[in-house]
Protein backbone atom coordinates (compact mmCIF):
# COMPACT_ATOMS: atom_id res chain seq x y z
CA UNK A 1 0.00 0.00 0.00
CA UNK A 2 1.16 3.36 -0.26
CA UNK A 3 1.32 3.70 3.41
CA UNK A 4 3.67 0.65 3.66
CA UNK A 5 5.67 2.62 0.66
CA UNK A 6 6.29 5.82 2.96
CA UNK A 7 6.82 3.81 5.94
CA UNK A 8 9.46 1.54 4.42
CA UNK A 9 10.66 5.16 3.42
CA UNK A 10 10.87 6.84 6.36
CA UNK A 11 12.39 3.89 8.35
CA UNK A 12 15.38 3.92 6.08
CA UNK A 13 15.74 7.72 5.94
CA UNK A 14 16.41 7.47 9.89
CA UNK A 15 19.41 5.34 9.16
CA UNK A 16 21.10 7.88 6.76
CA UNK A 17 22.55 11.62 8.54
CA UNK A 18 21.97 13.75 5.55
CA UNK A 19 17.80 12.54 5.03
CA UNK A 20 16.56 16.24 4.35
CA UNK A 21 13.89 16.18 7.49
CA UNK A 22 12.66 19.91 6.76
CA UNK A 23 10.61 18.11 3.77
CA UNK A 24 9.03 16.03 6.61
CA UNK A 25 5.85 18.15 6.12
CA UNK A 26 5.11 17.79 2.92
CA UNK A 27 5.29 13.99 3.17
CA UNK A 28 2.70 14.57 6.35
CA UNK A 29 0.53 16.35 3.56
CA UNK A 30 0.74 13.17 1.09
CA UNK A 31 0.02 10.06 3.99
CA UNK A 32 -2.36 8.72 3.93
CA UNK A 33 -4.73 7.01 6.94
CA UNK A 34 -3.20 3.80 7.58
CA UNK A 35 0.56 4.98 7.44
CA UNK A 36 0.95 4.95 11.48
CA UNK A 37 -0.38 1.62 11.00
CA UNK A 38 1.63 0.34 8.37
CA UNK A 39 5.24 1.52 10.26
CA UNK A 40 3.98 0.40 13.00
CA UNK A 41 3.56 -2.92 11.87
CA UNK A 42 7.07 -2.86 9.52
CA UNK A 43 8.50 -1.73 13.34
CA UNK A 44 6.91 -4.61 15.34
CA UNK A 45 8.57 -7.36 13.16
CA UNK A 46 12.04 -5.67 12.69
CA UNK A 47 11.99 -5.59 16.48
CA UNK A 48 11.14 -9.19 16.90
CA UNK A 49 13.99 -10.39 14.64
CA UNK A 50 16.73 -7.76 15.55
CA UNK A 51 15.81 -8.93 18.95
CA UNK A 52 16.39 -12.27 17.79
CA UNK A 53 20.22 -11.79 16.93
CA UNK A 54 21.00 -9.78 20.31
CA UNK A 55 20.57 -6.68 19.25
CA UNK A 56 17.96 -4.04 20.38
CA UNK A 57 15.76 -2.35 18.24
CA UNK A 58 14.58 0.82 21.17
CA UNK A 59 10.87 1.91 21.71
CA UNK A 60 11.95 5.59 20.61
CA UNK A 61 13.29 4.69 17.41
CA UNK A 62 9.61 3.48 17.17
CA UNK A 63 7.66 6.28 18.28
CA UNK A 64 9.69 8.58 15.67
CA UNK A 65 8.83 7.08 13.20
CA UNK A 66 5.48 6.57 13.97
CA UNK A 67 5.31 10.21 14.86
CA UNK A 68 6.40 11.10 11.27
CA UNK A 69 3.12 10.44 10.50
CA UNK A 70 1.17 12.18 12.83
CA UNK A 71 -0.67 15.45 12.77
CA UNK A 72 1.16 16.53 16.12
CA UNK A 73 4.77 15.49 14.79
CA UNK A 74 7.38 17.05 17.46
CA UNK A 75 8.63 20.52 16.07
CA UNK A 76 11.57 22.81 17.66
CA UNK A 77 11.92 25.70 16.49
CA UNK A 78 10.27 25.39 13.39
CA UNK A 79 11.54 22.00 12.28
CA UNK A 80 10.89 18.92 12.11
CA UNK A 81 14.10 16.66 14.09
CA UNK A 82 16.41 19.28 11.24
CA UNK A 83 19.91 17.97 11.95
CA UNK A 84 22.67 20.49 12.26
CA UNK A 85 26.43 20.44 10.93
CA UNK A 86 27.49 19.13 13.90
CA UNK A 87 24.94 16.73 14.02
CA UNK A 88 25.55 15.38 10.82
CA UNK A 89 29.30 15.08 11.97
CA UNK A 90 28.44 13.22 15.00
CA UNK A 91 25.89 10.60 13.14
CA UNK A 92 28.26 10.27 10.19
CA UNK A 93 30.59 8.31 12.58
CA UNK A 94 28.78 5.45 13.13
CA UNK A 95 28.28 4.33 9.87
CA UNK A 96 30.63 1.29 10.32
CA UNK A 97 27.61 0.55 12.91
CA UNK A 98 24.40 -2.02 12.44
CA UNK A 99 21.69 -1.38 11.08
CA UNK A 100 19.47 -1.49 14.69
CA UNK A 101 22.29 1.08 16.32
CA UNK A 102 22.41 3.40 13.71
CA UNK A 103 18.43 3.71 13.53
CA UNK A 104 18.75 3.88 17.36
CA UNK A 105 21.43 6.55 17.30
CA UNK A 106 19.80 9.00 14.57
CA UNK A 107 16.77 8.80 16.39
CA UNK A 108 17.82 9.53 19.80
CA UNK A 109 19.59 12.44 18.18
CA UNK A 110 16.74 13.88 16.81
CA UNK A 111 14.87 13.10 20.32
CA UNK A 112 17.90 14.33 22.55
CA UNK A 113 19.26 17.84 22.28
CA UNK A 114 22.72 17.46 23.13
CA UNK A 115 24.15 20.55 21.84
CA UNK A 116 21.98 22.33 24.64
CA UNK A 117 23.04 20.12 26.93
CA UNK A 118 26.50 20.23 25.62
CA UNK A 119 26.91 23.75 26.27
CA UNK A 120 25.99 23.70 29.87
CA UNK A 121 29.86 22.09 30.94
CA UNK A 122 32.63 24.09 30.84
CA UNK A 123 34.33 24.75 27.67
CA UNK A 124 38.00 23.18 29.10
CA UNK A 125 39.27 20.72 31.26
CA UNK A 126 38.49 17.38 32.03
CA UNK A 127 34.98 16.16 31.39
CA UNK A 128 33.66 13.06 32.86
CA UNK A 129 30.28 11.46 30.79
CA UNK A 130 29.25 8.81 33.09
CA UNK A 131 27.05 6.31 31.23
CA UNK A 132 28.20 7.65 27.87
CA UNK A 133 26.45 4.41 26.09
CA UNK A 134 27.31 4.90 22.05
CA UNK A 135 29.23 8.34 23.01
CA UNK A 136 26.77 10.54 21.44
CA UNK A 137 27.44 13.17 23.91
CA UNK A 138 30.93 12.66 24.44
CA UNK A 139 31.34 13.48 20.82
CA UNK A 140 29.26 16.41 20.93
CA UNK A 141 31.14 17.94 23.16
CA UNK A 142 34.25 16.92 22.54
CA UNK A 143 33.85 18.31 18.60
CA UNK A 144 32.58 21.51 19.79
CA UNK A 145 35.53 22.20 22.05
CA UNK A 146 38.78 21.41 21.21
CA UNK A 147 40.02 22.58 25.00
CA UNK A 148 37.93 20.03 26.78
CA UNK A 149 39.07 16.38 27.68
CA UNK A 150 36.53 14.34 27.36
CA UNK A 151 36.44 10.39 28.96
CA UNK A 152 33.30 8.00 28.30
CA UNK A 153 32.71 5.78 31.39
CA UNK A 154 29.87 2.85 30.41
CA UNK A 155 29.45 -0.64 32.04
CA UNK A 156 27.80 -2.00 28.50
CA UNK A 157 31.10 -3.10 26.56
CA UNK A 158 29.46 -3.29 23.21
CA UNK A 159 28.82 0.48 23.38
CA UNK A 160 32.15 1.06 24.70
CA UNK A 161 33.40 -0.17 21.52
CA UNK A 162 31.43 1.69 19.23
CA UNK A 163 31.78 4.57 21.07
CA UNK A 164 35.76 4.09 20.25
CA UNK A 165 35.23 3.07 16.71
CA UNK A 166 32.92 6.39 15.64
CA UNK A 167 36.12 8.20 17.85
CA UNK A 168 38.79 7.33 16.08
CA UNK A 169 40.97 10.34 15.33
CA UNK A 170 39.87 12.86 17.48
CA UNK A 171 42.17 13.30 20.38
CA UNK A 172 40.73 14.81 23.06
CA UNK A 173 37.81 12.31 23.77
CA UNK A 174 38.55 8.01 25.22
CA UNK A 175 36.48 5.74 26.35
CA UNK A 176 36.47 2.64 28.76
CA UNK A 177 34.58 0.34 30.55
CA UNK A 178 33.30 1.03 34.25
CA UNK A 179 30.28 1.85 36.40
CA UNK A 180 28.97 4.97 37.64
CA UNK A 181 29.61 4.94 41.24
CA UNK A 182 33.35 3.53 40.62
CA UNK A 183 33.98 6.29 38.21
CA UNK A 184 32.97 9.40 40.19
CA UNK A 185 34.71 7.68 43.51
CA UNK A 186 38.04 7.55 41.85
CA UNK A 187 40.55 9.32 44.52
CA UNK A 188 43.16 10.66 42.30
CA UNK A 189 40.55 12.55 40.73
CA UNK A 190 39.36 14.51 43.56
CA UNK A 191 39.33 18.17 42.96
CA UNK A 192 40.30 17.86 39.29
CA UNK A 193 37.47 17.45 37.48
CA UNK A 194 35.93 20.63 35.33
CA UNK A 195 32.65 18.86 34.72
CA UNK A 196 30.52 15.62 34.54
CA UNK A 197 27.63 14.66 33.22
CA UNK A 198 25.07 11.92 33.58
CA UNK A 199 22.47 11.32 30.94
CA UNK A 200 19.68 9.19 31.68
CA UNK A 201 21.66 6.91 34.31
CA UNK A 202 20.73 7.18 37.87
CA UNK A 203 17.70 5.77 37.95
CA UNK A 204 19.47 2.55 37.28
CA UNK A 205 20.98 2.85 40.81
CA UNK A 206 19.25 2.69 44.19
CA UNK A 207 18.40 5.40 46.29
CA UNK A 208 21.34 4.93 48.58
CA UNK A 209 23.48 4.67 45.45
CA UNK A 210 21.92 7.63 43.97
CA UNK A 211 23.11 10.14 47.06
CA UNK A 212 26.65 8.07 47.64
CA UNK A 213 27.04 9.19 43.45
CA UNK A 214 26.74 12.62 44.29
CA UNK A 215 28.66 12.80 47.75
CA UNK A 216 31.48 11.03 44.97
CA UNK A 217 30.80 13.34 42.28
CA UNK A 218 30.88 16.59 44.51
CA UNK A 219 34.19 15.95 46.25
CA UNK A 220 36.10 15.33 42.16
CA UNK A 221 34.68 18.38 40.77
CA UNK A 222 37.27 21.46 41.08
CA UNK A 223 36.27 24.70 42.60
CA UNK A 224 33.21 26.07 39.82
CA UNK A 225 32.77 22.34 38.46
CA UNK A 226 29.76 22.01 37.00
CA UNK A 227 27.36 18.67 37.22
CA UNK A 228 24.72 18.26 34.53
CA UNK A 229 22.28 15.43 35.04
CA UNK A 230 19.28 14.32 33.12
CA UNK A 231 16.64 12.47 34.53
CA UNK A 232 12.90 11.27 34.82
CA UNK A 233 10.46 13.90 36.86
CA UNK A 234 8.08 10.93 38.71
CA UNK A 235 5.37 13.73 39.07
CA UNK A 236 5.23 14.52 35.87
CA UNK A 237 2.11 12.03 35.39
CA UNK A 238 0.88 10.59 32.43
CA UNK A 239 4.14 11.43 30.80
CA UNK A 240 6.12 9.94 33.71
CA UNK A 241 4.09 6.42 32.42
CA UNK A 242 5.66 7.20 29.44
CA UNK A 243 8.86 7.04 30.57
CA UNK A 244 8.60 4.32 32.79
CA UNK A 245 6.68 2.22 30.19
CA UNK A 246 9.82 2.51 27.91
CA UNK A 247 12.32 1.75 31.04
CA UNK A 248 10.72 -1.36 31.85
CA UNK A 249 10.66 -2.61 28.05
CA UNK A 250 14.09 -1.52 27.75
CA UNK A 251 15.25 -3.81 30.98
CA UNK A 252 12.85 -6.07 30.09
CA UNK A 253 14.23 -6.74 26.88
CA UNK A 254 17.88 -6.59 27.64
CA UNK A 255 18.78 -3.87 25.77
CA UNK A 256 19.56 -2.16 28.97
CA UNK A 257 21.59 -3.86 31.04
CA UNK A 258 19.70 -2.82 34.34
CA UNK A 259 18.27 -4.79 37.57
CA UNK A 260 15.88 -2.14 39.48
CA UNK A 261 14.75 1.10 38.08
CA UNK A 262 14.37 3.88 41.10
CA UNK A 263 12.58 6.99 40.09
CA UNK A 264 12.23 10.53 42.04
CA UNK A 265 10.51 13.58 41.24
CA UNK A 266 12.22 17.27 40.56
CA UNK A 267 11.50 18.17 43.85
CA UNK A 268 13.28 14.80 45.59
CA UNK A 269 16.29 15.71 43.33
CA UNK A 270 16.93 19.15 44.09
CA UNK A 271 16.68 18.08 47.00
CA UNK A 272 19.59 15.18 46.81
CA UNK A 273 21.32 17.63 44.84
CA UNK A 274 21.55 20.60 46.93
CA UNK A 275 22.50 18.32 50.34
CA UNK A 276 25.70 17.35 48.18
CA UNK A 277 26.88 20.36 48.68
CA UNK A 278 25.72 22.14 44.85
CA UNK A 279 23.85 24.79 43.83
CA UNK A 280 20.92 23.46 41.30
CA UNK A 281 18.61 25.05 38.32
CA UNK A 282 16.14 22.92 36.60
CA UNK A 283 14.76 22.95 33.36
CA UNK A 284 12.78 20.76 30.53
CA UNK A 285 14.82 18.40 28.48
CA UNK A 286 12.95 16.26 26.63
CA UNK A 287 11.21 16.84 23.39
CA UNK A 288 7.48 15.34 22.99
CA UNK A 289 6.04 12.41 25.46
CA UNK A 290 9.28 12.21 27.88
CA UNK A 291 9.39 14.02 31.23
CA UNK A 292 13.13 14.62 31.67
CA UNK A 293 14.42 16.92 33.60
CA UNK A 294 17.61 18.57 33.12
CA UNK A 295 19.95 19.55 36.36
CA UNK A 296 22.30 21.87 36.02
CA UNK A 297 24.85 22.59 39.53
CA UNK A 298 28.02 23.98 40.12
CA UNK A 299 29.93 24.14 43.61
CA UNK A 300 28.24 26.67 45.56
CA UNK A 301 30.63 30.17 45.49
CA UNK A 302 31.54 29.41 49.46
CA UNK A 303 33.52 26.89 48.14
CA UNK A 304 35.02 28.93 45.69
CA UNK A 305 36.56 31.68 48.40
CA UNK A 306 37.99 28.59 50.47
CA UNK A 307 39.87 27.78 47.75
CA UNK A 308 40.85 31.03 46.94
Amino acid sequence: SSGEKLARRSLNSLLVPEFPFERVPSLLQRSTADAASAAAAMLTKSAVSINGRGDGFPISSCLTVILLFHHETPRVNGTVFCLSSLGRDVLNRYRRASVSSRLFLNARWRWTPYEHIARQVPTRGLILDLGSGHGLLSLTMSLSEPARVIRGIDHDTRRVTSARHAAAGIANVTFATGGLLEAAAQENLHGKVAGIVVMDAMHYLTFAEQEAFLTHARAALQPGGILVMRDVDADAGKTFFINRLHERVMTGLGITRAEHLHFRSRTDWLRILTNAGLECESQPCSRFLFADQLFVCQVPAVALSEAA
